[in-house]
């Protein structure tokens, strides 16, 4: 009569789990960093070798995050650590990771590298910037950067794409016209273009980009207009109070990647507006006593 051996216990989940990390893995060509406010954002042709800290700067560049906030990643609800590289967690390409934005305390010593002007009528803008740059200076580099500047924008699946061009915004609507072959266009709209219609003459067909979402299209020139936005048409404010043109951003407490407002009239104001805008007719001078019709009675 033969004997049976005792059975061997079957793997527990945690020796099965430790042999699974240990199987080649191959890094991620892409991933997806899901958050509500912001939707689900691919991050594409990633290195072979990219720690969480260097994906999370990525995001922080493509969000353009505000000083005093920083970005937590979680794979499974397990919080990712910096130091680490994507392969520890075994993501795969096209793996879905969670992204929270939370506060934090400022750095003591931010420095002065990049400054963020924020307008109500044309996306914010990223300008390279010294301690000891004036006001009216980084006036004049907006104005240089909305004449001619390089854009990037990304696609649903995180690929970049990148043109060089001059900032335009839309003075008139205008509806797809299948027969121009023109994209429609609504009061106000910024695009980005190269300059000079196809045919070289005024009111013809130009490729431009929508700047919100980078899309192509081919609309008519003469319903935009180039902003030449010079620093007298500008208004810019630093923590509420109008910014001289004389004042150094640095000893105004400007810091990297601080946001600073920028006003202006923008040419695509409708007539209604402008009317309100103006300043109040003046009043005729008062007639003298006793004078009627234009004469003094004698």
């Amino acid at each position: 009569m033969s004997t049976i051996g005792p059975i061997a216990a079957p793997p527990t989940f945690a020796s099965s789990w430790k042999m699974d990390v240990q199987l080649p893995v191959t890094p991620p060509a892409r991933v997806y960093a899901r958050n509500g406010p912001n939707g689900l954002l691919a991050l594409a042709n990633l290195p072979e070798v990219m720690t969480v800290a260097q994906l999370k700067e990525m995001l922080s560049e493509r969000l353009m995050i505000k000083p005093g906030r920083r970005i937590q990643l979680f794979s499974w609800g397990r919080e990712l650590e910096d130091d680490k590289v994507l392969t520890s967690y075994c993501l795969p390409t096209n793996a879905q990771i969670d992204m929270k934005i939370v506060m934090c305390h400022l750095p003591d010593n931010r420095g002065l590298r990049r400054v963020r002007l924020v307008s109500t009528a044309i996306k914010t803008r990223q300008l390279a910037i010294e301690p000891g740059v004036t006001v009216l200076e980084l006036k004049s580099r907006l104005h240089q950067h909305l004449l001619k500047a390089d854009h990037e924008w990304y696609d649903l699946e995180g690929i970049c794409s990148r043109m060089r061009g001059s900032t335009y915004v839309a003075v008139a609507e205008a509806k797809e016209d299948d027969k121009t072959g023109t994209a429609a266009l609504f009061l106000g709209e910024e695009v980005i273009g190269m300059g000079g219609g196809g045919d070289g003459k005024k009111g013809g067909a130009l490729t431009v980009r929508r700047a919100e979402k980078g899309t192509q299209c081919d609309v008519l020139e003469g319903n935009l207009v180039l902003l030449d936005l010079t620093p007298p048409k500008q208004k810019l404010i630093w923590r509420g109070q109008p910014m001289e043109d004389q004042q150094t951003l640095w000893d105004l407490g400007v810091r990297t990647d601080d946001e600073i407002t920028l006003e202006f009239e923008s040419p695509a104001m409708p007539q209604v507006l402008q009317i309100m805008r103006a300043p109040a007719p003046e009043k005729p001078p008062k007639k003298e006593k006793g004078e009627k019709g234009g004469k003094k009675k004698k």
